[in-house]
């Protein structure tokens, strides 16, 4: 089960920790707009065609439609990389751990690790 405090807390630790640590805040704000605006088109596809929630692949598509542009714009190929991981993440369920987590620590991880090396 989904609770507003996930989503909450991975923008903020997302944001703080990508401009604190490495001074590019565009990185933090690619991952959490993948869960924002990406997590936004799974629930529109997702009503349109099922009208109910349910995991689909038709959702994570419209996910990655949406995300991987973003990803582009904000940090590049890297960011498009992250963003189309970040869409498939964002499929699977893996209780406690709920996916307003697993999207932006999957993202970043795709996007800082680079950045580290």
């Amino acid at each position: 089960m989904t609770t507003p405090i996930h989503f909450t807390l991975s923008w903020a630790l997302a944001v703080f920790l990508t401009w604190a640590v490495l001074g590019a805040l565009n990185v933090g704000i690619a991952a959490i707009s993948y869960m924002a605006f990406g997590d936004a088109a799974t629930g529109i596809v997702r009503n349109a065609l099922f009208g109910r929630r349910t995991k689909s692949w038709w959702g994570n598509l419209a996910m990655a439609a949406v995300s991987i542009p973003i990803g582009y714009i904000y940090v590049g190929p890297v960011g498009a990389l992250a963003a189309a991981a970040a869409s498939v993440v964002e499929h699977f369920e893996w209780p406690p751990i709920d996916d307003d987590i697993t999207v932006p620590v999957v993202s970043l991880a795709i996007m800082v690790l680079p950045r580290l090396a």
